[in-house]
């Protein structure tokens, strides 16, 4: 991975569009997969216990009194795995609220709100427009110093000189959230995440 990162600015008024569903980061997939097992795994054990008979209190009991500490290492093994079936619901509630935030424009008229989830859009639809590159994963958030920072994860064609082609996408993203919506980056930071080995050129919209 080639991680690139600048800083640029600008100003003024705005209106957003909102933005599909994308894939879930990596994260989220793999709390989702070990919640999943956990569960999967709790009902195999009800289960095995409802059809064939297995008295699972007293084989835990008997397993417990051979050790002590096999009692203290089972409940820290449940509350882990309580801890990872909540993270999983969690995690995407909390993102998906910090998503839905809101810049603040202030006009002779009263306050446009552009939420941070219609400038995220705006920001992949401006990456996915640079030729030579394939895709395009944008992040958003609000910043201290201009309106938002944006992260992009690319991936760009085969070929390609990397460091005229981020340039290029941290270029046209500036411009196209000061002009389409009157927000400025505090910065743009891009990760190279791969090299597409295909020819299709892919936009997000």
């Amino acid at each position: 991975m080639y991680p690139l990162s600048g800083s640029t600015s600008a100003s003024s008024a705005a209106q957003g569009e909102g933005e599909p569903p994308g894939r879930l980061p990596v994260i989220d997939r793999a709390l989702v997969l070990v919640a999943g097992l956990v569960v999967v795994a709790v009902g195999f054990v009800g289960m095995t216990v409802g059809l064939f008979g297995w008295d699972a209190g007293s084989t835990l009991s008997w397993w417990v009194a051979q050790d002590p500490n096999r009692g203290r290492v089972l409940v820290s093994a449940v509350g882990a795995a309580l801890a990872v079936i909540g993270a999983a619901a969690l995690r995407p509630a909390v993102r998906s609220a910090g998503r839905d935030r809101t810049i603040v424009r202030s006009t002779s008229l009263g306050e446009v709100h552009i939420s941070v989830r219609a400038i995220q859009t705006l920001a992949r639809r401006a990456a996915s427009q640079v030729q030579g590159i394939r895709e395009a994963e944008v992040q958003v958030t609000p910043s201290s110093v201009g309106d938002v920072n944006v992260r992009v994860i690319l991936t760009v064609a085969p070929d390609e000189p990397i460091p005229e082609l981020c340039d290029q996408v941290q270029s046209r993203i500036d411009q196209y959230l000061r002009q389409t919506a009157g927000v400025s980056c505090g910065q743009i930071r891009l990760v190279v995440r791969g090299i597409s080995r295909d020819g299709h050129r892919s936009r997000s919209e």
